[in-house]
């Protein structure tokens, strides 16, 4: 618990010397203990507080985040943001590795975009959230005839 100066006073030594004896009798060197000790356990207390953070953040831990494409990844925080804005945040119930799997799971991955022959996720049911026992990754072409149908119906229009 003593520094390397109140160890020299108390014998009547150069901290640099109670440091050389302490390293040729005991094998210590500074990465044994003071500041390099306090500042290693600070760091793992940090790297911790932090993966705790982006855990709850992403619903995942950096090296799966890592394995998530770039492009799934946008898409995820756009696919949120658009959902949130228009429906508010009970609309969407999902954590990016769980959309990321969603899509994995579909097959369809590579087909992820915003064109009409592209694909995008959707609602089975319309009443519950974005979750991942409540999505479906269908051609963006057949979304849109599935938003008319379901306009029509609500209306009272035969179609």
């Amino acid at each position: 618990g003593k520094v390397l100066e109140e160890i020299g006073l108390e014998f009547g030594i150069t901290r640099e010397r109670v440091r050389q004896v302490i390293k040729k009798h005991c094998g210590m060197s500074k990465v044994d203990g003071g500041y390099h000790v306090r500042g290693v356990k600070n760091a793992r207390q940090r790297k911790v507080q932090d993966d705790v953070r982006f855990t709850a953040k992403w619903g995942c831990d950096r090296a799966r985040w890592r394995q998530i494409p770039q492009r799934a990844r946008s898409s995820y925080q756009r696919k949120r943001q658009n959902v949130i804005k228009s429906y508010g945040t009970a609309a969407w119930a999902m954590t990016l590795w769980e959309y990321y799997r969603a899509w994995e799971a579909s097959g369809r991955l590579a087909e992820m975009g915003r064109g009409a022959e592209s694909c995008g996720m959707s609602r089975v049911d319309f009443e519950r959230p974005f979750a991942p026992d409540n999505v479906d990754i269908i051609k963006n072409s057949d979304a849109t005839r599935r938003a008319h149908r379901d306009a029509l119906d609500v209306s009272g229009v035969a179609g």
